[in-house]
C-alpha cells in the first residue's frame, strides 16, 4: 500500500476509534434517568439519540457491500438507484426516526454500547479488507437522507460518515438540568 493509502487507511481508523472511546464515555456518563430523558432535540430522547448514533455506524456495514460491488462498475451505473432512493425520502424518514424511537425504548444502556461496537468492529475489519485501489471506488447516494452525504461517495469517504454523523448527533445530548 502507498503511503497516502495508509495515511487515509491511518487517519479513518483513529476517527473510529476516538468515536467509539467517546460514545462509550458518553455512555457511561449518562444516568438512566438522563438515558431516558428529553435530549436537546425536540423529538428524541437521549436514548433515542444514542441509537440513532449508533445507527449510523450500522448503515455503513450495509452500505458497503453495495458501494464496493458498485465501484467495480461503470460509475454512473449507481446514478439510477441513487435517484430511486432520492424519491424515497419521506419514507426512509418516517422509518428512520421510528426506527431510532423504538430502538431507544427498546435498548438498554448496554444493549446500545454492545451493538455499537459490534458495529464499529465490523468497520474495522471492512477498512483492513480494502485493498490500495479500491478506496477511490465508489457510488451515487441519495443526498436528501443525510446532509453528510455527498452527490458520489468514494469508500474512502463512506468510512468517514459514521463519524461525522456521531459528531453531528453529540451535540444534542442533554445532562441532568438540560434534560427534561
Amino acid at each position: 500500500m502507498d503511503n497516502a493509502q495508509q495515511e487515509i487507511k491511518t487517519q479513518i481508523i483513529i476517527e473510529l476509534n476516538a468515536s467509539q472511546t467517546k460514545f462509550h464515555e458518553l455512555l457511561n456518563s449518562l444516568s438512566e434517568e438522563d438515558f431516558q430523558s428529553q435530549s436537546l432535540n425536540p423529538g428524541w430522547t437521549n436514548g433515542e439519540i444514542l441509537a440513532h448514533m449508533t445507527f449510523g455506524f450500522m448503515i455503513v456495514n450495509v452500505l458497503f457491500p453495495m458501494a464496493w460491488l458498485w465501484g467495480k462498475l461503470p460509475k454512473s451505473s449507481s446514478k439510477l438507484f441513487a435517484w430511486l432512493l432520492n424519491a424515497l425520502t419521506t419514507p426512509f424518514n418516517w422509518f428512520n426516526a421510528l426506527g431510532a424511537r423504538m430502538q431507544g425504548k427498546i435498548f438498554t444502556r448496554k444493549r446500545v454500547g454492545d451493538i455499537f461496537d459490534l458495529a464499529y468492529f465490523s468497520l474495522l475489519k471492512k477498512v483492513d479488507s480494502l485493498k490500495e485501489h479500491e478506496w477511490k471506488n465508489g457510488m451515487y447516494y441519495p443526498v436528501k437522507w443525510d446532509f453528510n452525504f455527498s452527490e458520489f461517495m468514494t469508500l474512502e469517504k463512506l468510512f468517514h460518515y459514521p463519524v461525522l454523523h456521531f459528531k453531528f448527533y453529540l451535540t444534542q445530548i442533554a445532562y441532568g438540568k438540560d434534560a427534561k
